[in-house]
């Protein structure tokens, strides 16, 4: 892709996301420091979409 098309497309993977924009890292790592906080303790087994809720929004429709 030609380095001027970049931020159009860029652009385009905010309306993927329900959130409306691309994930940052900071997004996963506080999710993350989240699950290794006591906090999280009693949690075990669990599967989370950290996604900006793009499995949600695809879960709907099956």
């Amino acid at each position: 892709m030609p380095k001027e098309q970049v931020p159009a497309a860029r652009q385009g993977f905010n309306t993927f996301h329900p959130l409306g924009r691309v994930g940052r890292a900071e997004d996963v790592a506080r999710t993350l420091a989240h699950l290794l906080s006591y906090e999280a303790s009693w949690g075990t087994g669990a599967i989370w979409d950290v996604d900006g809720g793009v499995m949600a929004g695809r879960n709907q429709y099956n």
